[in-house]
């Protein structure tokens, strides 16, 4: 009885060959394992990284009516920046940490209160409409809900 011999080392090779291929052929289709981002979602008109979304909607392919705002000015108009920046604050700091997630909690809930107020569907760091029509822009909106949006539990002391 003889049996044919097979070198062990050829199918992990096979295996290797497919899997290359096949990564080659997703890369060649244009899809990503997992980028995370929307940017020129077929049949969307609106152009958007997933990561720029706030609130709402965060599928491009399903917008009807979104909002964008300037975050960083957001970020700043919030009680706890303004505390960080007055009392000097370091952001990496534990104290830090807690009061830009509490500022991002604040946003967040203010930007959901005038996004339902003015019938929006979603608000985004940055948003851009494929013809070139203009986002609303409500930030304005959003600095003056800044004041009445809970920023969550109260879990910093004021030692400080």
């Amino acid at each position: 009885m003889s049996q044919s011999y097979r070198p062990l080392w050829l199918s992990p090779l096979v295996l290797i060959a497919f899997l290359v291929a096949g990564s080659g052929l997703v890369v060649g289709l244009g899809m990503t394992w997992a980028s995370g981002t929307e940017t020129g979602a077929t049949g969307s008109d609106y152009i958007a990284e997933h990561v720029d979304s706030i609130c709402g909607l965060d599928d491009v392919r399903v917008l009807s009516k979104p909002a964008s705002v300037q975050y960083d000015d957001l970020m700043n108009a919030t009680a706890e920046r303004r505390r960080m920046q007055a009392e000097s604050i370091d952001p990496t700091s534990a104290l830090g940490q807690v009061l830009e997630t509490k500022a991002r909690r604040r946003v967040h809930t203010a930007c959901h209160a005038v996004m339902t107020r003015l019938e929006h569907c979603s608000v985004w760091k940055e948003i851009t409409h494929r013809n070139g029509a203009e986002i609303a822009d409500i930030t304005p909106n959003v600095v003056a809900a800044l004041d009445s949006a809970d920023s969550g539990p109260e879990t910093v002391a004021a030692s400080r």
